[in-house]
């Protein structure tokens, strides 16, 4: 017997309450495309919810578990039907035809630019099936969300050059949008111990671009919070990368990441918002003196009065280099960047200027997040001679410190060494 022939004896979908939703203008009993008047769908402006490439419908077996989802389109053959499980042998619920893997054309059933999600398990993407997909996914907000694939596979190629001006995202770990998580084909989908673990390990050993990607993914997922617990606990553990995570997530088109799972901190440092650096210490912020010396340099200081004028503004502006980002800090009220002398005092500290211009290492720093007593602190680090800074034990006459750089390690007392970096509201 024919496969049309099958298809043409097999039972109607499965619909109903134990069954699949049937939705409007299910072409499941279409034997042909073209035979019928057609409707395209949407009917109106709202986007398809979820359209399931080579779907075949909610499959549920002891042995493999359940693939497919009850309230979607599938698009497949004209003459396939539902090939495992309960409904074996049925037709397709809610099929969409296209006449082969290498025909795929569903122009004449949906429209382009209506649908939210396209979902793909397995079967082949050749070009045919990436440039349908991109047809037909929502330019604004839709998501392509592909699984049971190697990431070299040349069926990811395929799709990653029909929607690269999608901003194509590849999901690690098989992590699906909420709206999917309830598949079990795949055991790792509800492991969120595994993927916490992988984002941990890949940031702590420098793996950027595996944890972005990781992060990305997650973003879409039931478990975007696992990115909040692993910054969390890393910041605890004063892992330094965490720092330059949030860099290449910035870097990324991944700004949200950061914004809505890191510290707030975090956001504004990248975003070269306007900041004031405090001492934990002594809460003295930190400015520029008025007088310029010789040199047309301007002493730094900590300030234990002054919380509102420019001269305590400074913004940050990162750079990447050596695998780490690295920070020119910009005084706004004075234009200068802040610098360590090239000179070393008799305990071999060194003091802090501002200067015009930023030349090199000595002119940049690292920012190492620190958490104290529940507060997120920075430890601030110079390029070239990774000197912490730190002000000075004594006071003048107007309550204000001298800057310099620390001549021994300042990681072991973030409570005397650490500084906030706040936005201005």
């Amino acid at each position: 017997m024919t496969s049309f022939e099958n298809w043409k004896t097999a039972s109607s979908p499965n619909y109903g309450p134990c069954g699949n939703v049937d939705k409007i203008y299910p072409y499941s009993e279409v034997p042909f495309i073209g035979q019928y008047k057609l409707v395209q769908i949407p009917r109106d402006s709202q986007l398809i919810d979820l359209v399931d490439y080579w779907g075949e419908g909610r499959i549920k077996t002891t042995e493999e578990g359940i693939s497919g989802f009850i309230d979607c389109y599938n698009v497949n053959h004209p003459h396939q039907c539902v090939s495992n499980g309960p409904d074996r042998g049925r037709k397709i619920p809610n099929r969409v035809p296209v006449l082969s893997y290498t025909t795929c054309d569903t122009s004449s059933y949906i429209k382009e630019n209506s649908v939210r999600i396209v979902t793909l398990m397995g079967a082949p993407i050749n070009n045919s099936c990436a440039k349908d997909i991109a047809r037909m996914v929502s330019k604004s907000e839709g998501k392509v969300v592909v699984y049971g694939f190697k990431r070299t596979s040349a069926d990811i190629r395929n799709l990653e050059s029909e929607l690269a001006v999608y901003n194509f995202i590849h999901c690690a770990d098989h992590v699906l949008p909420r709206q999917l998580n309830d598949l079990t084909l795949y055991d790792n989908i509800r492991n969120s111990a595994v993927i916490k673990n992988d984002l941990k390990q890949n940031i702590c050993f420098g793996k950027y671009e595996s944890a972005v990607e990781l992060c990305k993914s997650l973003l879409f997922s039931s478990y975007c919070e696992v990115i909040y617990e692993v910054v969390n606990q890393l910041l605890e553990e004063n892992c330094k990368n965490v720092m330059n995570l949030a860099y290449k997530l910035w870097n990324s088109d991944a700004q949200s990441v950061v914004i809505n799972h890191f510290p707030c901190e975090f956001k504004a440092i990248l975003n070269e918002d306007f900041v004031t650096i405090v001492n934990k210490k002594n809460s003295s912020a930190l400015k520029l003196a008025v007088i310029l010396d010789g040199m047309n340099d301007r002493r730094a200081w900590g300030d234990g009065k002054d919380k509102t004028s420019k001269r305590i503004v400074w913004q940050l502006y990162p750079v990447w280099r050596d695998s780490r980002v690295i920070f020119k800090l910009l005084n706004y009220d004075c234009g200068m960047f802040l610098k360590l002398a090239a000179y070393e005092d008799s305990i071999k500290d060194r003091e802090a200027w501002g200067a015009y211009g930023c030349p090199d290492v000595r002119h940049m720093w690292y920012l190492e997040p620190v958490v104290h007593g529940g507060e997120l602190l920075f430890f601030i680090i110079n390029g070239k001679y990774g000197l912490g800074l730190k002000l000075a034990v004594c006071a003048d006459s107007i309550g204000d410190r001298t800057l310099w750089g620390h001549s021994t390690d300042v990681r072991a007392d973030p409570g005397y060494f650490g500084w906030y970096i706040k936005p201005i509201n």
